[in-house]
């Protein structure tokens, strides 16, 4: 289930959503427990680069870094290095564009904010809620008031071994190993791509009819779909959860997976990729470096980039032809990078309604939307609490542990849609 899948055609491995996580407890739990082995992206994949003004900037790394950086006025770098001077704790929700711009000026704001967003759910910056996608930040205003007192304690912490260093892992073969392993454990246990197409209730239980006819019977339904395909299946079950639901935006994602001999492309490829902030003249959100990050994904003399499109910006990027889009993707290609020549692979990736959008007041609506539900109705998946593989796993753990409690003494089967 869900967006998280590997594929290898024509020599290349790669992820059709996340390639990638950071470190996170409950994911390495779940890898120890499936017997999964991570493997840490290249040291180069800390390097991220913003094209701005016909250049790739590498952005700055440190402080002292941050004074050289050649896209800020004077002014500016020396109004955001005063953050810690200036911060002060704001308890109202904001979004992601208001909050950089109060910690660390309008210039700050305008020039990462929105790339930021647009790299992490496709979203607008201005719209999004910080306290929604990056609780993180809020996290750590609260507890340092300075953003950047914040995150110096955290490298010291990880220097000192006393919280795991946020470095890039994946899987060997794709992140898609994850969902791979999981479906091959429990596939004696659960019906694999079994679309279900309605859900009724009877009393406290709940019928669910799958495609090819069978009805499920359970006291309890966890349903893991994205929002706006969960909203459809309890129409009928909890109207008030599936109205709300529905109304939860969501934005299409278009990926256009290149291949390329590495004598082809001009770019040293030592980075993670880039983000394209707008008015650049360039339609892409940005580009991942997908050869550089991981080893044994392309043949020798091969290199693969992941071209990332859609978001708030396009709209409508999956009903575009393939042949339409690689247009817009070889011309940014050229403008970005210097690639003059055709890719050798192309593999395109549509996600139509691909990633929630956590827009100002998410938090309370979702809040609005668990509260509606039936006592024995459970809602998980990144539509929710976080847009993220971790996220993802850490709600999913956090529900199943409920669960266990609440079913311990319960012979009723359950079921999961997901």
């Amino acid at each position: 289930g869900g967006n998280v899948r590997a594929i290898t055609s024509g020599g290349y491995t790669f992820d059709m959503a996340a390639n990638g996580v950071l470190p996170a407890p409950d994911t390495l739990a779940l890898f120890d427990d499936l017997d999964l082995l991570p493997e840490p992206a290249a040291e180069t994949a800390k390097r991220r680069y913003l094209f701005k003004d016909g250049g790739l900037h590498a952005l700055p790394s440190s402080p002292l870094r941050f004074l050289t950086f050649p896209l800020l006025l004077p002014s500016e770098k020396i109004r955001a290095l005063l953050e810690p001077f200036l911060a002060k704790k704001y308890n109202a929700e904001e979004s992601i564009y208001d909050f950089v711009k109060r910690h660390f000026g309008e210039a700050v704001a305008d020039l990462f904010a929105a790339p930021l967003v647009l790299g992490v759910s496709g979203g607008d910056a201005k719209l999004t809620s910080v306290d929604a996608l990056f609780p993180r930040l809020r996290t750590l205003e609260q507890t340092h008031t300075s953003i950047l007192r914040g995150l110096i304690a955290q490298q010291r912490a990880a220097k000192k071994g006393d919280s795991p260093a946020r470095r890039l892992m994946s899987l060997p073969g794709g992140l898609g190993i994850l969902t791979k392993t999981l479906a091959e454990r429990l596939e004696d246990d659960i019906q694999i791509n079994s679309g279900v197409q309605h859900i009724n209730r009877d009393g406290d239980s709940y019928q669910l009819t799958l495609a090819s006819g069978e009805v499920i019977s359970a006291n309890h339904l966890v349903v893991a779909t994205p929002a706006h395909i969960t909203a459809a299946l309890l129409a009928d079950v909890a109207k008030d959860a599936a109205t709300m639901l529905a109304k939860i935006p969501f934005v299409d994602m278009r990926v256009m997976v290149l291949g390329y001999d590495r004598v082809d492309v001009p770019h040293p490829l030592d980075g993670f990729g880039f983000l394209v902030p707008s008015g650049q003249q360039v339609e892409s959100l940005g580009v991942l470096f997908t050869s550089s990050l991981f080893e044994n994904r392309v043949p020798d003399g091969k290199v693969l980039l992941r071209v990332l499109l859609g978001g708030h910006r396009q709209p409508n990027i999956c009903e575009v032809s393939e042949e339409d889009v690689l247009k817009i993707v070889r011309r940014d290609l050229e403008i970005t990078m210097g690639i003059t020549v055709q890719p050798e692979f192309v593999y395109d990736i549509r996600w139509p309604k691909g990633i929630a959008q956590y827009t100002l007041g998410h938090r309370n609506r979702v809040n609005d939307i668990m509260d509606s539900l039936p006592s024995n109705l459970y809602l998980t998946g990144n539509s929710y609490y976080g847009v993220s593989v971790n996220d993802t796993i850490s709600q999913a753990k956090t529900l199943a542990e409920v669960l266990a409690g609440r079913l311990e003494h319960d012979i009723t089967p359950s079921c999961s849609v997901n």
